[in-house]
């Protein structure tokens, strides 16, 4: 991890991460309950860290970020198309015993959460730090996230392993993400020396 201090810039679009962070574990939080504020949130302060310990000071190449972020993206829109069609708003709403309708699903992850991605992949393309903390964002949260599809969710509802919402494309983004993770790692290790 790096030492050197931020930029100017990139001090300011931290401070403006930091903040989006809060207000958007403050929504889920109210909407979603504090199994999905601990998931989600949870992955956009892993990536915070990461991205402040790497390439917030020495933005990714995009040959090597752009690829993998796409390929997770495009697999993690699989997965929300999976979970829209089964009701995960439902089921996770009933299991964790908290209010989440379809309309704020829609909202949260089908409206706001791709319009975030598109424009980290814009600002990959560009080296900016917004798209360089959406990345590690990404990344982070298919790698810690989508197991919970596979381990937890499917335990929530009486305690028996079933199908739950999301389960069936679960691991697909999460293969490109360690990928991309990874080569984001050694991007910036090889940036250092």
């Amino acid at each position: 991890m790096s030492t050197a201090p931020l930029d100017r810039a990139t001090r300011a679009w931290a401070a403006v991460v930091a903040a989006f962070i809060a207000a958007y574990a403050t929504v889920v939080y109210r909407q979603a309950g504090p199994l999905v504020v601990g998931i989600v949130c949870g992955a956009m302060v892993v990536g915070f860290l990461a991205w402040l310990g790497t390439t917030a000071r020495r933005p990714a190449d995009p040959a090597v970020a752009l690829p993998p972020y796409l390929l997770t993206l495009a697999l993690f829109l699989l997965h929300v198309l999976e979970e829209h069609e089964f009701d995960f708003a439902g089921r996770i709403a009933h299991a964790a015993h908290v209010s989440w309708s379809r309309h704020d699903f829609l909202l949260v992850i089908v409206l706001v959460g791709p319009a975030l991605w598109i424009v980290g992949a814009v600002g990959l393309r560009r080296r900016h730090p917004l798209g360089n903390y959406l990345a590690w964002f990404i990344f982070a949260g298919m790698i810690l996230g989508e197991p919970a599809h596979l381990l937890v969710f499917p335990l929530l509802e009486g305690g028996r392993y079933h199908y739950f919402p999301g389960m069936w494309t679960a691991l697909l983004p999460m293969v490109p993400a360690v990928f991309g993770a990874r080569r984001l790692l050694e991007g910036h290790r090889t940036a250092a020396r």
